[in-house]
């Protein structure tokens, strides 16, 4: 990925268009491309405040902020990711749980990955996370197992949402 090659003419673009929705939502990206994660959150923040419908602004706000390990900030961006495009949801989901479980919420992160799994039952991610959760914070082999074995046949197929 070109992340620093792409940058100078993104922040040219908005010199010229500093509202512009998608140049803020690339510039947040290349930020984040690059781990300046300050500096993405600005513009994710930014398009939030541009398109405030827009879930996919908020979604990688969330995951900024999860990078930036401020978490209730990530869990309120993620849940208004789910709200605004439900039918996307697995992989708001899944970043949802992965801030509950950092959170300490372990049941809260169990019940998200779930919920991901239910909406898109090919998304091996969450798969992968329930099966450390089970074998890790809550001690279930046959659960661990099963969530291990899945994952590993999935992640032989397409990706999922957020993969």
């Amino acid at each position: 990925d070109n992340y620093g090659e792409a940058l100078p003419h993104l922040l040219t673009m908005l010199e010229k268009f500093p509202y512009h929705y998608i140049t803020l939502l690339n510039t947040g990206t290349a930020y984040s491309g690059l781990h300046d994660y300050q500096k993405a959150q600005q513009y994710f923040a930014k398009a939030v405040q541009v398109a405030p419908i827009a879930a996919a602004a908020h979604g990688q706000l969330g995951k900024t902020y999860w990078q930036l390990k401020e978490y209730p900030k990530a869990f309120k961006e993620f849940n208004e990711a789910i709200r605004l495009e439900p039918e996307k949801k697995s992989a708001y989901l899944y970043n949802l749980g992965l801030v509950e479980r950092e959170m300490g919420q372990v049941n809260e992160a169990i019940a998200s990955f779930e919920q991901a799994l239910a909406a898109d039952r090919r998304f091996a991610l969450p798969h992968k996370e329930l099966a450390m959760i089970y074998l890790q914070l809550k001690p279930d082999q046959t659960r661990a197992s099963h969530h291990a074995r899945v994952f590993q046949e999935l992640s032989q197929t397409p990706a999922g949402p957020g993969q």
